[in-house]
């Protein structure tokens, strides 16, 4: 039996602290680690080759020539007042949510499920991991680790499934690792459905080499208190990567999340687009970055946030930000929130809709 008290999402350069956005904090009353593992389809798909667990030596191994070739990357440049990178050189990879929540996983003793996909294997079936807990206890967490390679020209998607009983509780965590070598491509597509009174943390980290794409798609729809992590490294020349994440915070729920596009490639592209719903007396916290390094001269780099309030109570807080090492580049972003208008609730109601109706069908169609 442990507490659970860790910072995690911290910003690559701090902030003025008063506005309490430099990191988060998780913490937990006494918890047991419950042993679990992701389910797995009876069958894999085929071109999918499982690989022995790893445990916290095999993993900072499998990920070693990796860690060098970002090293390698690395050109001498001044690092910005508050730069805080020094807390992801322990890492197997670099994550998003940082160095606190890999230290928990090693220290719990969870070992990470591998799935490697061959050099130039073009998987047709996704592979679906499951994390269904009906019955999560209270006082138990549930942490699982996993990753994902795709080799040399190969191509995969993967399904992140979190899901638990609308009375389950307790914690439930992950760490997933991707590394996407040249020309390669991994899609990975994460839905985190938690009851009501479920902590719930989701870490990413991932690599792209020389002309590989890494696409993710989540929807996040419940938990307590949520936190999300990713963070990505575009290692070679003309890596891209594209986020699209939509979610729905209500009654009391608490979301933190920060993503980062680490550009060291040069002509490196990326894309991360947010959309979300803010209802009742739900908070949430965004933070997001695009980091062009010294040597990623012709990268490009875009995010945006489109926030609906539905509520006066709520609690909405982001903060973009865009580090610059290189001259060359091009990085856009922004953040735009609204509510629903008089006009369009009266449109609804003249055509008998009531207000409710019309804030439910405006909740489905944002996300969609």
């Amino acid at each position: 039996m442990a507490k659970i008290k860790i910072d995690v999402n911290n910003l690559p350069v701090l902030t003025y602290r008063f506005l309490h956005m430099n990191e988060e904090q998780i913490e937990t009353g006494e918890l047991e680690t419950a042993e679990t593992r992701i389910s797995l389809p009876e069958k894999l798909p085929e071109g999918i080759l499982p690989e022995e667990e790893l445990d916290a030596e095999g993993v900072q191994a499998f990920f070693a020539r990796t860690r060098e070739k970002i090293k390698e990357s690395t050109q001498e440049a001044t690092p910005p007042n508050g730069d805080t990178s020094a807390r992801y050189e322990t890492q197997a990879l670099p994550s998003g949510m940082g160095r606190e929540v890999e230290d928990l996983l090693v220290s719990c003793g969870v070992k990470a499920q591998v799935f490697r996909v061959p050099a130039g294997e073009k998987v047709k079936e996704p592979l679906v991991l499951k994390m269904h807990r009906q019955e999560a206890e209270e006082g138990k967490a549930y942490l699982l680790r996993q990753v994902i390679c795709a080799e040399e020209g190969a191509e995969v998607s993967v399904i992140l499934d979190l899901h638990t009983g609308a009375e389950a509780e307790g914690a439930v965590g992950m760490q997933t690792l991707l590394l996407a070598k040249k020309d390669a491509v991994i899609h990975l597509y994460q839905v985190q459905m938690a009851g009501e009174k479920v902590q719930t943390f989701d870490d990413i980290g991932a690599v792209a080499e020389e002309n590989a794409r890494i696409d993710i798609v989540r929807m996040d729809l419940g938990g307590e208190r949520s936190y999300v992590g990713c963070h990505v490294n575009l290692l070679g020349k003309k890596s891209d990567l594209r986020v699209n994440t939509a979610y729905l915070c209500r009654k009391n729920q608490q979301y933190d999340m920060d993503y980062i596009a680490t550009h060291r490639g040069q002509k490196s592209t990326s894309d991360m687009q947010f959309r979300g719903i803010l209802m009742d007396e739900a908070k949430k916290t965004f933070r997001g970055t695009l980091d062009f390094k010294k040597g990623s001269a012709g990268a490009s780099g875009e995010e945006a946030e489109d926030n609906l309030l539905l509520s006066d109570r709520t609690v909405n807080r982001t903060i973009p930000l865009i580090l610059c090492e290189e001259e060359d580049v091009n990085g856009h972003h922004g953040a735009t929130i609204g509510q629903l208008g008089e006009d369009l609730m009266f449109y609804c109601q003249a055509r008998g809709i009531s207000e409710e109706e019309a804030r439910r069908m405006m909740v489905r169609a944002r996300m969609k």
